[in-house]
């Protein structure tokens, strides 16, 4: 039996599509919460009642309290140990997404699980050059997008431009909003916002179009005739999963050293000193069997590595993470 472990409302959406593919292979799978901590596993900003409506419309269970026997335990982005450790058997790690920077994703380099669950060979092969043994890596896919819907429709008058940004230090908006009011004339233009774009940067934006975030990407790449987005983000990739569509991809200069020569993918790069030049349809390098390649045969038998919490009580573990928290607000170590 397999439980996903939630660490935020946003992880439902890759953890119920993964739930359906390892149904289809046989596995027993369903999401669960930490009810006893959410507050403190998942922050004030998680919705209870809306995990349970979004797990509902997913068609998969979802488990309010925690079943440490599990079979197999998987998790995304950082994970609080002093929590997870609670399960016994073995702990895997899924990817959110693919990733063009040169280091993973993987909880920023935490590799004390047993298992990892990846996209495709791009992702195992960052694992293996970091010390991943190979019978550790599971190759997946990507149910995410194999599972979405096309839920958003545009009548369109003109060609649209869709603006992918992403959300933190990385991102490109002031560039981009710059290079794009180039083209309002010819094009509409469009912004589908990270699910942690701030309310600084959706005031920036929001000089044109809007789009709900609850639009699926699927939905954009049908309606769009051109993606521009931040190089950073693993969106670009997932894109090209659907279509074979232009994209250009923006990034500051001194962050491009920390991508793959995979983003040749792309249309072109676009920095601050470069312009957009739309008639651009160079050959590029076809990597979407790379980043999404699954294996024939998903083998769990692997010796386990992981650390486990023994003989500690959830009321410890409450004290624990309370204490913990205290001293972080205090600013102590």
């Amino acid at each position: 039996m397999i439980e996903c472990f939630l660490t935020n409302l946003y992880s439902i959406d890759v953890m119920a599509p993964f739930c359906i593919e390892m149904k289809k292979r046989g596995y027993e799978c369903h999401m669960a919460l930490d009810k006893l901590f959410w507050k403190l596993s998942y922050g004030e900003h998680f919705d209870i009642q809306k995990a349970i409506k979004k797990a509902d419309e997913w068609g998969v269970k979802l488990n309010l309290r925690l079943n440490y026997e599990a079979d197999i335990a998987v998790t995304q982005w950082r994970v609080d140990w002093a929590l997870f450790g609670l399960y016994k058997n073995l702990k895997a790690r899924m990817s959110y997404g693919v990733g063009l920077n040169k280091k993973t994703n993987f909880a920023e380099n935490d590799f004390r699980f047993d298992l990892y669950f990846v996209n495709g060979n791009l992702e195992k092969d960052v694992l293996i050059k970091n010390g991943v043994d190979i019978e550790r890596i599971i190759q997946i896919g990507s149910p995410k997008l194999k599972y979405q819907k096309i839920n958003y429709f545009i009548q369109k008058t003109k060609p649209i431009i869709t603006y992918l940004p992403t959300w933190d230090e990385f991102n490109c908006i002031d560039i981009a909003i710059q290079k794009l009011k180039l083209f309002r004339d010819k094009y509409d233009i469009y912004i589908k916002p990270h699910p942690l774009q701030s309310k600084e940067d959706l005031k920036k934006l929001s000089q044109f179009n809007l789009l709900s975030k609850n639009i699926t990407l699927k939905s954009v790449v049908e309606f769009s005739d051109i993606i521009v987005g931040d190089l950073k983000s693993g969106v670009l990739c997932e894109c090209l999963y659907f279509k074979d569509i232009p994209i250009f991809a923006f990034t500051q200069t001194k962050h491009l050293q920390f991508y793959y020569k995979s983003y040749k993918q792309f249309e072109d790069i676009i920095t601050e000193n470069k312009d957009i030049n739309l008639n651009i349809r160079k050959d590029k390098i076809k990597l979407i069997d790379y980043c999404f390649s699954e294996d024939k045969v998903y083998n769990f038998k692997v010796t386990k590595i992981s650390p486990t919490i023994e003989n500690i009580t959830e009321l410890d573990i409450l004290k624990q993470r309370l204490e913990n928290t205290y001293k972080h607000k205090r600013g102590e170590e």
